[in-house]
Formats: structure tokens, C-alpha cells, sequence
């Protein structure tokens, strides 16, 4: 229970930290990172910083 808990704590930071870059869904320890757009120029503006954020946060290791 501690440790589920101590972590939904922690990463909820995570959300604010891509908030303006895409949306995030996370259930427990899984996130998935969405962006939407009419171009495929546009998405790509938006989600190229974002692994960029996630892999310099100091928590969480990423699975490519």
C-alpha cells in the first residue's frame, strides 16, 4: 500500500510537467503520452520535446 501510494505521489508531477506538450493517461505505474493534430508537422513539433522531459525527470526509467 506504501509504495503504490508514495508513487502516485511522486509522479503526479509528471503531469504538469508535459501538459502544454501533450496529454498523458496514466493507470498505476503505465503512462502514455497522446498528441493530436491535423498535420503531421504539427504533431511532431509537439512530441519531439517530450521524451526529451520525461527521460531528464529523475523517476522514472523509460521503456523506448
Amino acid at each position: 500500500m506504501f509504495g503504490s501510494l508514495s508513487y502516485q505521489l511522486y509522479s503526479n508531477d509528471l503531469l504538469y510537467l508535459v501538459c502544454d506538450l501533450c496529454d498523458i493517461y496514466n493507470y498505476a505505474d503505465d503512462n502514455t503520452i497522446c498528441v493530436h493534430g491535423n498535420k503531421i508537422e504539427n504533431i511532431l513539433l509537439h512530441i519531439e520535446p517530450v521524451p526529451n522531459v520525461l527521460m531528464n525527470w529523475n523517476f522514472l526509467q523509460t521503456n523506448p
